[in-house]
Protein backbone atom coordinates (compact mmCIF):
# COMPACT_ATOMS: atom_id res chain seq x y z
CA UNK A 1 0.00 0.00 0.00
CA UNK A 2 0.99 3.31 -0.79
CA UNK A 3 1.13 6.77 1.20
CA UNK A 4 0.58 9.67 0.85
CA UNK A 5 2.81 13.14 1.52
CA UNK A 6 1.53 13.06 4.66
CA UNK A 7 2.81 9.19 6.11
CA UNK A 8 -1.10 8.43 5.61
CA UNK A 9 -1.93 4.61 3.79
CA UNK A 10 -4.17 5.26 1.46
CA UNK A 11 -5.55 2.31 -1.71
CA UNK A 12 -5.19 4.79 -5.02
CA UNK A 13 -2.38 3.64 -7.54
CA UNK A 14 0.27 6.18 -9.20
CA UNK A 15 -2.35 6.36 -12.11
CA UNK A 16 -5.07 7.38 -10.21
CA UNK A 17 -3.12 9.57 -8.51
CA UNK A 18 -2.37 11.09 -12.46
CA UNK A 19 -5.79 11.71 -13.39
CA UNK A 20 -7.11 13.38 -10.43
CA UNK A 21 -3.92 15.87 -10.82
CA UNK A 22 -4.95 16.35 -14.19
CA UNK A 23 -9.07 16.81 -13.43
CA UNK A 24 -7.61 19.46 -10.54
CA UNK A 25 -5.79 20.82 -13.14
CA UNK A 26 -8.48 21.50 -15.78
CA UNK A 27 -10.66 22.97 -12.96
CA UNK A 28 -7.66 25.78 -11.92
CA UNK A 29 -8.03 26.52 -15.90
CA UNK A 30 -11.68 26.58 -16.13
CA UNK A 31 -12.49 28.07 -12.63
CA UNK A 32 -9.53 30.46 -11.31
CA UNK A 33 -6.76 30.30 -9.06
CA UNK A 34 -9.19 29.61 -6.29
CA UNK A 35 -8.61 25.93 -6.47
CA UNK A 36 -4.28 26.62 -7.04
CA UNK A 37 -3.76 24.70 -3.36
CA UNK A 38 -5.55 21.65 -4.59
CA UNK A 39 -3.22 21.70 -7.64
CA UNK A 40 -0.51 22.58 -5.48
CA UNK A 41 -1.47 19.31 -3.13
CA UNK A 42 -1.90 17.02 -5.97
CA UNK A 43 1.52 17.96 -7.43
CA UNK A 44 3.38 16.71 -4.58
CA UNK A 45 1.50 13.62 -4.29
CA UNK A 46 1.95 12.95 -7.84
CA UNK A 47 6.02 13.40 -6.73
CA UNK A 48 6.01 11.61 -3.55
CA UNK A 49 3.60 8.57 -5.65
CA UNK A 50 6.63 7.98 -8.49
CA UNK A 51 9.37 8.31 -5.79
CA UNK A 52 7.68 4.84 -3.85
CA UNK A 53 7.56 3.61 -7.51
CA UNK A 54 11.14 4.62 -8.23
CA UNK A 55 12.01 3.61 -5.37
CA UNK A 56 10.29 -0.13 -5.14
CA UNK A 57 12.16 -0.88 -8.78
CA UNK A 58 15.70 0.59 -7.85
CA UNK A 59 15.48 -1.72 -4.52
CA UNK A 60 14.37 -4.75 -7.22
CA UNK A 61 17.13 -3.78 -9.18
CA UNK A 62 19.72 -4.20 -6.15
CA UNK A 63 17.99 -7.24 -5.23
CA UNK A 64 19.00 -8.36 -8.60
CA UNK A 65 21.91 -7.33 -8.52
CA UNK A 66 22.93 -9.47 -5.53
CA UNK A 67 21.45 -12.93 -6.79
CA UNK A 68 23.50 -12.53 -9.67
CA UNK A 69 26.84 -12.06 -7.77
CA UNK A 70 26.32 -15.05 -5.03
CA UNK A 71 25.01 -17.17 -8.06
CA UNK A 72 28.78 -16.35 -9.67
CA UNK A 73 30.50 -16.94 -6.37
CA UNK A 74 28.98 -20.48 -6.46
CA UNK A 75 26.71 -19.45 -3.51
CA UNK A 76 23.00 -19.58 -2.68
CA UNK A 77 20.91 -17.59 -4.73
CA UNK A 78 18.46 -15.32 -2.52
CA UNK A 79 14.89 -16.51 -2.93
CA UNK A 80 12.59 -13.72 -4.56
CA UNK A 81 10.26 -12.41 -2.09
CA UNK A 82 6.25 -12.41 -3.44
CA UNK A 83 5.23 -9.10 -5.29
CA UNK A 84 2.70 -7.45 -3.69
CA UNK A 85 -0.67 -8.01 -5.65
CA UNK A 86 -1.09 -4.57 -8.66
CA UNK A 87 -4.76 -3.60 -6.64
CA UNK A 88 -5.43 -3.88 -3.07
CA UNK A 89 -9.01 -3.23 -1.77
CA UNK A 90 -9.49 -1.83 1.43
CA UNK A 91 -12.70 -2.83 2.87
CA UNK A 92 -14.79 -0.38 5.53
CA UNK A 93 -16.89 -1.43 7.90
CA UNK A 94 -20.43 -1.35 7.23
CA UNK A 95 -22.06 -2.02 10.66
CA UNK A 96 -20.09 -0.36 14.08
CA UNK A 97 -20.47 -0.79 17.57
CA UNK A 98 -21.88 2.26 19.91
CA UNK A 99 -18.19 3.60 20.30
CA UNK A 100 -17.83 3.90 16.95
CA UNK A 101 -21.23 5.48 16.38
CA UNK A 102 -20.37 7.87 19.12
CA UNK A 103 -17.39 9.07 17.28
CA UNK A 104 -19.25 9.41 14.39
CA UNK A 105 -21.88 11.95 16.37
CA UNK A 106 -18.76 13.50 17.37
CA UNK A 107 -19.67 11.93 21.16
CA UNK A 108 -17.98 10.16 23.72
CA UNK A 109 -19.38 6.81 24.48
CA UNK A 110 -20.80 8.29 27.78
CA UNK A 111 -22.17 11.15 26.22
CA UNK A 112 -23.58 8.65 22.88
CA UNK A 113 -25.44 6.44 26.27
CA UNK A 114 -26.71 9.97 27.87
CA UNK A 115 -28.36 11.12 24.52
CA UNK A 116 -29.41 8.19 23.08
CA UNK A 117 -32.97 8.05 23.94
CA UNK A 118 -33.24 11.36 23.23
CA UNK A 119 -31.80 10.50 19.73
CA UNK A 120 -33.93 8.11 18.79
CA UNK A 121 -37.05 10.24 19.34
CA UNK A 122 -35.51 12.17 16.73
CA UNK A 123 -35.65 8.90 14.38
CA UNK A 124 -31.78 8.19 14.67
CA UNK A 125 -31.47 4.68 13.10
CA UNK A 126 -31.59 2.01 16.15
CA UNK A 127 -28.87 -1.04 16.41
CA UNK A 128 -29.50 -4.45 14.88
CA UNK A 129 -31.54 -6.59 16.57
CA UNK A 130 -29.34 -9.88 16.02
CA UNK A 131 -25.92 -7.92 16.35
CA UNK A 132 -26.41 -4.99 18.57
CA UNK A 133 -24.41 -2.94 15.53
CA UNK A 134 -25.29 0.52 14.39
CA UNK A 135 -25.28 1.05 10.36
CA UNK A 136 -23.06 3.38 9.33
CA UNK A 137 -24.39 4.83 6.26
CA UNK A 138 -28.12 5.10 8.55
CA UNK A 139 -26.20 7.56 10.40
CA UNK A 140 -24.85 9.81 8.02
CA UNK A 141 -28.15 10.33 6.04
CA UNK A 142 -29.96 10.49 9.13
CA UNK A 143 -27.21 13.28 10.24
CA UNK A 144 -27.66 15.13 6.88
CA UNK A 145 -31.65 15.16 7.10
CA UNK A 146 -31.00 17.41 10.04
CA UNK A 147 -29.54 20.26 8.21
CA UNK A 148 -31.44 21.21 4.88
CA UNK A 149 -29.54 24.18 4.18
CA UNK A 150 -26.34 21.97 3.87
CA UNK A 151 -28.11 18.98 2.01
CA UNK A 152 -31.25 20.06 0.13
CA UNK A 153 -30.78 16.87 -1.63
CA UNK A 154 -31.39 14.60 1.36
CA UNK A 155 -34.90 16.47 2.53
CA UNK A 156 -38.28 14.83 1.30
CA UNK A 157 -39.89 15.40 -2.01
CA UNK A 158 -36.68 16.13 -3.26
CA UNK A 159 -34.91 13.17 -5.31
CA UNK A 160 -32.45 11.57 -3.01
CA UNK A 161 -28.62 10.93 -4.36
CA UNK A 162 -27.14 8.02 -2.79
CA UNK A 163 -23.27 8.05 -2.33
CA UNK A 164 -22.10 6.22 -5.42
CA UNK A 165 -18.64 4.51 -4.76
CA UNK A 166 -15.53 6.86 -5.53
CA UNK A 167 -11.66 5.65 -6.29
CA UNK A 168 -10.16 8.81 -6.60
CA UNK A 169 -9.68 12.43 -5.56
CA UNK A 170 -11.20 13.93 -8.68
CA UNK A 171 -14.43 12.26 -8.40
CA UNK A 172 -14.90 13.29 -5.27
CA UNK A 173 -13.84 17.27 -5.82
CA UNK A 174 -16.51 17.09 -8.79
CA UNK A 175 -19.18 15.63 -6.28
CA UNK A 176 -18.10 18.54 -3.77
CA UNK A 177 -18.70 21.03 -6.44
CA UNK A 178 -22.24 19.38 -7.19
CA UNK A 179 -23.18 19.61 -3.86
CA UNK A 180 -21.97 23.11 -3.62
CA UNK A 181 -23.84 24.12 -6.53
CA UNK A 182 -27.18 22.40 -5.24
CA UNK A 183 -26.87 23.85 -1.81
CA UNK A 184 -26.73 27.64 -3.19
CA UNK A 185 -29.71 27.01 -5.41
CA UNK A 186 -31.86 25.78 -2.79
CA UNK A 187 -30.36 28.69 -0.72
CA UNK A 188 -31.39 31.41 -3.54
CA UNK A 189 -35.06 29.85 -3.94
CA UNK A 190 -35.19 30.16 0.03
CA UNK A 191 -34.39 33.93 -0.29
CA UNK A 192 -36.81 34.22 -3.10
CA UNK A 193 -39.66 32.93 -1.19
CA UNK A 194 -38.50 34.82 2.17
CA UNK A 195 -38.98 37.94 0.35
CA UNK A 196 -41.62 37.42 -1.82
CA UNK A 197 -43.18 36.65 1.83
CA UNK A 198 -42.48 40.18 3.32
CA UNK A 199 -43.62 41.58 0.38
CA UNK A 200 -47.34 40.17 0.33
CA UNK A 201 -47.60 41.29 3.96
CA UNK A 202 -46.90 44.51 3.63
CA UNK A 203 -49.23 44.82 0.94
CA UNK A 204 -52.06 43.68 3.15
CA UNK A 205 -50.52 46.28 5.54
Amino acid sequence: MMTDSLGSDHPYTLSEIERAHEIIARSVVDYGVVYLPLLDRMEREVAHARRQVEGSARAQAVLGRVREQQARRGRVVMRKPPLAPAVRFRVDPAYVPADKAARRMGLTPDQFGEYRRRLYARGFPVPDETAGLYDIEAIDRWRMRQRPDLYPEMQPGLPVVGPAPRTDLGARFADAQKAKSMGKRFADAERTRRAKTRSGDGGRA
